[in-house]
This record gives structure tokens, sequence and C-alpha cells, in this order.
């Protein structure tokens, strides 16, 4: 199995250092500084509160202390952070950061179908609510 992995390099694609593992490509890499910043200044204007930028929500989509945030709030925070790691994985050997402008439009693009999973169901009220 060892030789499997060898001649992978362990350097991030994005700014070349390493080790280049999970916590590094999702929160820790440099070059993903800014796009995290702008999320969560985002998040913050969603659920009009504070979201301190923290690798916790960041890749787990979860708050060290969740009892700070009413339920409704934290599942927003935490589906949108879930979209961002997704506009991540899709840039995931590109040398540049994700935008959060493509963030944006898949948030929006994810709460179209949401609304319409709701309308058909009977419930769109409920979708608001949430």
């Amino acid at each position: 199995m060892s030789g499997f992995f060898q001649g992978v390099a362990d350097e991030c694609e994005r700014c070349g250092r390493g080790p280049a593992n999970h916590a590094h490509m999702f929160w820790g890499c440099k070059k993903l500084g800014r796009f995290w910043a702008e999320v969560f200044v985002v998040l913050a204007r969603i659920v009009e509160e504070e979201v301190d930028a923290d690798p916790l929500v960041a890749i787990f989509g979860v708050s060290e202390k969740p009892e700070l945030m009413e339920r409704r709030k934290a599942d927003v925070v935490a589906l949108a952070s879930l979209i961002a790691r997704r506009r991540i994985l899709l840039a995931w050997r590109l040398t540049s950061p994700p935008g959060v402008v493509a963030w944006l439009g898949d948030l929006d693009d994810f709460l179209r179908l949401e609304t319409i999973k709701y309308e058909l169901r009977g419930s769109s009220e409920g979708f608001e609510e949430r």
C-alpha cells in the first residue's frame, strides 16, 4: 500500500505548503482566508448576529457553543457552511481560491430548490420559518 502513495505531493495546490490535509485544505490554507472572512460576514448578515470565523463552523458546520445561537439560525449557518465547503471542493485543485460570489450563487440555487420542495409538499410557510 505504501507504494501507491509514493510520489504524491504533500503540498497544497493553492499555497504550496504542507501538509495538505483536510484541515489545511478547508480552513488553514492562507489563500482561503479572504473567502472564509467574506463568508462569515455574509453569515452574520443573514442570521442578524455575530458569527465568529471559526474552523469548527467552517469544517463541520457546528459551533463549539451551539447554545449561543437559536436552532433555526444555527441550521442556516450549518447549511451555508456546507455549501461553502462544496464550493472549495469544486475548486480543489485550482491555484486560486473560490469566490464568495460563486458561493452566494450556489446558496441561492439551493434555496430555490428547497423552496420548490416545500411548495410541492404544500408547506411553503414551513420553509420561510426555517
